[in-house]
């Protein structure tokens, strides 16, 4: 059985079955800007088989983006001799975080949302094989049937912090405000472990509490 070899990609046969276009439709497809930005880090116990992924969604645009976050676990190498004589077959998805349809998720300009997925890893999968990738797709169906994808980025299993109890590094109460002081928006700025738990509370002058917000540690150096 024979098939002509077909480009797909944004989920469909744009490409077409002339290899000699691909590589410039695909390096133009990857040269356009993206207005999100993603970082992800977690970790993994070996022992357990199970492990916890986050990864940040920013919105550098000036207008709200509504999406869904979704992942994978994917596995490279994977031996089958299937029938059209291919042996070696990768990005196999093994598993979708937590299903295929993803997490809703509204990201405000210039703001951010963290997305925090557990993960556990199958006895016959080889770790060291294996990608968790993310990526956010818009809500938005294309005359094609396929939604736009703003934005992924993909980490190993094996390149995830092995998680160890007790080992946590102490945050520092250190805030910045940026502008200080201004009547308009503010950043704040400060150092937080990765993967670790924080929350912001807000209040005015008479004590009442105006804002709330929390998240997990992914890049160092917070910015909210």
């Amino acid at each position: 059985f024979y098939v002509v070899p077909w480009l797909w990609f944004d989920g469909n046969q744009h490409g077409g079955s002339s290899p000699s276009l691909w590589e410039n439709m695909i390096v133009s497809r990857m040269n356009q800007p993206t207005t999100v930005n993603i970082n992800i880090v977690g970790y993994y116990s070996p022992t357990n088989m199970a492990g916890t992924v986050f990864a940040r969604f920013r919105n550098d645009s000036t207008s709200a983006i509504s999406g869904f976050a979704l992942f994978v676990i994917t596995e490279a190498s994977i031996y089958f001799h299937a029938p059209n004589f291919d042996s070696i077959h990768n990005h196999v998805a093994r598993d979708y975080l937590p299903d295929h349809i993803g997490a809703p998720v509204l990201i405000l300009p210039g703001d951010s949302v963290t997305v925090i997925q557990p993960f556990t890893v199958q006895s016959g999968w080889n770790t060291n094989r294996c990608h968790i990738i993310a990526w956010l797709q818009d809500t938005v169906m294309l005359p094609d049937s396929t939604k736009n994808i703003f934005q992924s980025s993909v980490i190993g299993i094996s390149d995830l912090a092995v998680n160890e109890d007790g080992m946590r590094r102490p945050m520092s109460a250190v805030v910045t405000v940026i502008p200080n002081p201004t009547a308009g928006q503010i950043r704040m700025v400060f150092d937080v472990p990765l993967m670790a738990f924080y929350a912001i509370k807000l209040f005015d002058c008479a004590g009442r509490q105006v804002y709330e917000t929390d998240g997990v540690g992914v890049e160092g150096v917070e910015s909210i």
